[in-house]
């Protein structure tokens, strides 16, 4: 899978402006370097090459953040607000963790701090993802990559080179709208679910939580809202 931790950081090489030519890149490829031979459960556990450039460039990283996700838009999501998990949760063995926050059949919702990794999941080389979890569809929400630390941290997470089927689903439509189960938060959270904290007015409102209710959309009722949070 070393080929998915590549891509996922020329994705963010080519967001933060990082081309060949620059010191920067090197600087990327060297960070690649570390977290493949630091193992990927260690690796989750340390800063996301994200934070690391910001601070090296004297950055604001909330700022920074903000901008790649007006870019980039990907529903945001504080994962911190879920539940425990009445099940091992297991992650694929890369440097980047992508963490699964929800599941029903056919498909899984996953998290991370990477915007716009909904359009890599349509990549083939992410079509390992759809094998790992024995899905034909995966879609992603953003979250702060300290919240998805705390979470990794706390749910005491194992990491698995096992892939649930040999051959790719059929069928894949990866990096659709995502779907989160509201029962699985408890309720006094929910309505922390739909802003991500950390990007404030940057970010928009998370269009994608569902609930399993109304038959006029598949069976789900959306529940969060499009529109852009305004301090």
């Amino acid at each position: 899978m070393e080929a998915i931790t590549t891509a996922i950081h020329y994705h963010l090489g080519r967001l933060l402006g990082i081309n060949g030519l620059s010191n920067d890149f090197a600087t990327m490829l060297g960070f690649i370097g570390e977290i493949d031979q630091l193992g990927p459960q260690i690796a989750w556990s340390r800063n996301s090459f994200v934070e690391e450039y910001t601070q090296k460039m004297d950055l604001d990283l909330t700022s920074a953040f903000g901008t790649l996700l007006r870019e980039n838009p990907t529903p945001a999501f504080n994962p911190t607000i879920l539940g425990p998990s009445p099940i091992q949760v297991t992650l694929p063995p890369i440097g980047v963790p992508l963490l699964p926050i929800t599941m029903r059949e056919g498909e899984i919702t996953i998290a991370s701090s990477v915007p716009g990794l909904n359009r890599l999941l349509e990549m083939g080389e992410f079509h390992l993802l759809n094998r790992f979890w024995g899905v034909p569809r995966i879609n992603t929400v953003w979250c702060e990559p300290a919240q998805l630390r705390d979470v990794i941290r706390s749910l005491g997470v194992q990491c698995s080179v096992e892939v649930a089927t040999i051959e790719a689903p059929v069928g894949i439509k990866n990096g659709r709208l995502p779907w989160i189960d509201l029962d699985s938060i408890p309720p006094e959270r929910q309505d922390q679910s739909v802003v991500q904290p950390c990007a404030s007015t940057e970010v928009q409102r998370c269009p994608c939580l569902l609930r399993q209710t109304d038959p006029d959309i598949g069976g789900f009722k959306a529940v969060g809202s499009a529109s852009k949070s305004r301090g």
